[in-house]
């Protein structure tokens, strides 16, 4: 049990089908900013307008 991290109960298809986001090393924290803003906006539009 103490090598158990829980990753056996998601279907690995779900984390597959995730989109990710291009996060690169030498971005700022508004350059950060202004990505997760676009990308959280174009997913959950509802929270916003």
């Amino acid at each position: 049990m103490f090598g158990y991290n829980g990753f056996d109960l998601l279907d690995p298809k779900i984390l597959d089908d995730i989109p990710r986001l291009e996060v690169e090393k030498k971005m700022s924290i508004a350059d950060l900013y202004a990505l997760f803003a676009k990308e959280f906006v174009s997913v959950f539009p509802s929270l916003w307008f």
